[in-house]
Order: structure tokens, then C-alpha cells, then sequence
């Protein structure tokens, strides 16, 4: 009887080669941000004084997760002597811990500057995750990234 129900189901539904999949429901992500839009969105958050522009950054830079960039703490960041600097990521996605090291002068110059005269135990961005990724999807509308569209018609289906 299953069988009959789902053969009479599937030749009343129409199939077509677009898939748009529901919002809220899967956190898969198909969409990618290539070097060009991640300049564009710079470009357009260059005036904005949320901390969530130092989230990005850091994200761009080292290839952080925002949760990552949230939980972050200034002693989590060493500048040493010798020119290079090392981020101490801590209870990252699935519990896990990495060190990134880098030696590029504009990243060191960046970290720099952002951990100058600050309290070691108090938050690189401190605001949370979901703040950080809203200040990413309204700027990325100002700056006419073409694929949020595609989610947005999706979403008002």
C-alpha cells in the first residue's frame, strides 16, 4: 500500500531543475564569496563603526568562523619579537583548538593595531555571532552582491 501512495504522490508533484531549498531549515551553504566580493563588502563597510568590521577582517584574513572571531580574546593574540604573529583559537567547531601563524606584514600590522593598549581578558569583537553575521547580510545588499537575491526570492516562496 506504501508503494501505491508514493508512486500516485510523485506523478502529482512537478519536478524541475532549479533546487531552492528552504530557509531556516538546512545550514548547508552553496553560495561563496569569491576576493572580489569580499572587496566590495570591505569597500562598503569602510565608514561603519560596528565592531563587527574587525570580526570581518580577521574572518578574511586568517579564514576564521565568526563564532571564532566572537570568542576571541586579546591574550589569544601573540606578536613576537621576531615578526611574526600567532592567533590561539580555542574551543573552536567540534571542540577544537589550532594556532594560526603568520608572518605578513599587513596581517601583523592589523593585529597591531587592533590589540594596542587592551585588557587581555576582554573580547576581540565583543558582540555575538548572529549581530556579526546581520551586519554581514545588510552590507552585502548596500554593496549588490548578486546571489544574496537568489536566497532572498527563495526565502518569499
Amino acid at each position: 500500500m506504501f508503494n501505491s501512495d508514493k508512486s500516485a504522490l510523485s506523478d502529482s508533484i512537478c519536478f524541475f531543475n532549479d533546487i531552492v531549498k528552504l530557509c531556516g531549515r538546512d545550514n548547508s551553504r552553496t553560495l561563496s564569496m569569491t576576493r572580489n566580493d569580499f572587496d566590495k563588502l570591505l569597500f562598503t563597510m569602510n565608514k561603519s563603526v560596528s565592531s563587527a568590521k574587525i570580526a570581518i577582517e580577521l574572518c578574511g584574513r586568517f579564514g576564521l568562523r565568526v563564532s571564532e572571531t566572537t570568542k576571541l580574546q586579546y591574550r589569544d593574540i601573540v606578536i613576537h619579537e621576531d615578526g611574526f604573529v600567532s592567533i590561539n583559537i580555542v574551543d573552536s567547531k567540534g571542540g577544537r583548538s589550532r594556532v594560526i601563524k603568520t608572518s605578513n606584514p599587513s596581517d601583523v600590522l592589523f593585529l597591531d593595531l587592533i590589540t594596542s593598549n587592551r585588557n587581555d581578558k576582554f573580547r576581540v569583537v565583543p558582540i555575538n555571532s548572529k549581530s556579526v553575521n546581520e551586519f554581514v547580510q545588510r552590507y552585502l545588499e548596500l554593496s549588490g552582491w548578486k546571489n544574496i537575491l537568489r536566497q532572498k526570492q527563495a526565502c518569499m516562496l
